[in-house]
């Protein structure tokens, strides 16, 4: 992957392990690493083992467990119910887990600063961060990593800026808590899914290029140039407002409407278009803020996420947004020869792309 993924300084590696102790994650017994995805709708879970040094990764196990209702209005004890029985299928004896905050409650800049070490840059960005997210630093958690050094004579380096709620995160830590679990680490959701689809050897980095994970309730689109991240936004449409949608359409209860989203029903296609269109418009106000920075157009779009499995949406979002919209799951490139004739995890492989990227990271030892 690229450096700034397997930097040390990985983000919130050091941050959060002030509230717990981060290990190093090379197991003397070699065990999966976990990772863990708890969603609006659903906990996805990926475990992977692998050498990083080749570029070889295996997929030991996964499950996808959906919650009674919206994560938001649970109580932390029954999601950290359904946490512990989604991880214990999978991986039984393991107690430490990667975990990602999601959503409008974790925000990722793209500053410039002033050439410095990393933590003199951590340092300074207690003073700087508030000028550039949208909560108190107080109420946050911060950290950085390098993605460039200066190239342009300006003395100035391109860095990446990350800041998750407090309140947040300590919701996380009691639901691993409630689910009888430890996290080895917390990461953001767009990275994980940066880091999925960089996992494969020989994808190539020199075009600008998009991803945009559709979730329940939000997606998130992020774009790489040269292979580093350098835009990243949450839209504030996700899964969720399709099935509301088609339930409003067709007069069925919101259940029923998810059911025949997902089956790609025929008869859910025409009630799509308002919420399709304003995906799309938000996906391109992105692309245009990028092109007008980076002076290149994004040359394709990447999508994935429990949503992202609905009937006609790459060639809807590539007609509307004029690039290519190439299929991919975050399994290329990971050995999946355990589970030769499993069509669910070929079917449901695309909301897999946060847990893989989450476990991943921990293979390579992060």
């Amino acid at each position: 992957m690229t450096q700034w993924l397997r930097q040390k300084s990985d983000v919130f590696s050091r941050t959060l392990g002030r509230f717990f102790p981060v290990s190093n994650l090379t197991f003397k017994k070699r065990r999966p690493a976990v990772g863990l995805d708890i969603g609006n709708r659903t906990i996805k879970v990926a475990a992977l083992d692998g050498d990083p040094a080749r570029k070889s990764y295996q997929l030991k196990g996964y499950n996808i467990t959906a919650l009674p209702d919206l994560a938001a209005s649970l109580p932390e004890s029954t999601i950290g119910e359904a946490v512990r029985k989604a991880v214990s299928e999978v991986c039984p004896q393991e107690k430490r887990v990667r975990a990602s905050i999601s959503g409008n409650a974790v925000v990722v800049r793209y500053i410039r600063m002033p050439q410095m070490e990393l933590e003199e840059l951590r340092s300074a960005l207690r003073y700087e961060a508030g000028q550039h997210i949208p909560f108190d630093v107080k109420e946050v958690e911060l950290d950085c990593a390098i993605l460039r050094p200066p190239t342009n004579g300006d003395g100035k380096m391109d860095v990446m800026l990350v800041a998750a709620q407090k309140t947040a995160c300590g919701r996380l830590l009691n639901i691993l808590k409630a689910a009888g679990l430890s996290a080895a680490c917390i990461d953001a959701d767009p990275l994980a899914t940066i880091n999925a689809f960089t996992l494969p050897a020989g994808r190539s980095q020199e075009k600008p290029i998009a991803l945009l994970n559709i979730g329940a309730k939000q997606s998130t689109v992020s774009i790489l140039h040269q292979g580093i991240p350098t835009f990243t936004r949450c839209i504030e449409i996700g899964g969720e407002g399709l099935s509301l949608a088609i339930a409003r359409g067709l007069g069925v209860e919101l259940a029923e409407a998810e059911r025949l989203k997902v089956f790609g029903d025929p008869l859910v296609e025409p009630h799509l278009g308002m919420v399709l269109n304003s995906i799309a418009r938000q996906v391109r106000t992105s692309f245009d803020y990028f092109e007008g920075l980076a002076n290149r157009a994004v040359a394709e779009l990447y999508i994935s996420g429990g949503s992202s499995m609905l009937t006609g949406l790459h060639k809807f979002l590539s007609q509307a947004l004029g690039v290519p919209t190439p299929e991919w799951t975050p399994l290329e490139g990971i050995d999946t020869t355990d589970f030769p004739s499993d069509e669910q995890l070929r079917s449901v492989a695309p909301a897999l792309d946060v847990a893989v990227g989450l476990a991943a990271r921990s293979v390579e030892g992060s």
